[in-house]
């Protein structure tokens, strides 16, 4: 099952929610399944990332980063 916009939307702000809270496996789990969809916006991307940094997933953290690097290489802002 693909996630629609709406529902990458709604995943992301629990991973958030769970970030806030300091729950950071679960943060990264949601922010995950949030990825998988592809279509995923920056801010979900480096949410991800932080998550995984401060869960001390260092390599996760700069594999995510990489992948958002490719994805919106010709979208820089």
């Amino acid at each position: 099952y693909k996630l629609n916009t709406k529902e990458i939307s709604y995943v992301a702000a629990l991973a958030k929610s769970y970030h806030e809270n300091a729950q950071l496996e679960k943060s990264v789990q949601y922010y995950n399944k949030a990825l998988d969809a592809k279509s995923a916006k920056k801010s979900i991307w480096t949410g991800a990332a932080q998550a995984m940094f401060d869960a001390e997933m260092f390599r996760d953290a700069f594999n995510t980063l990489d992948n958002a690097a490719e994805l919106f290489e010709d979208n820089a802002d």
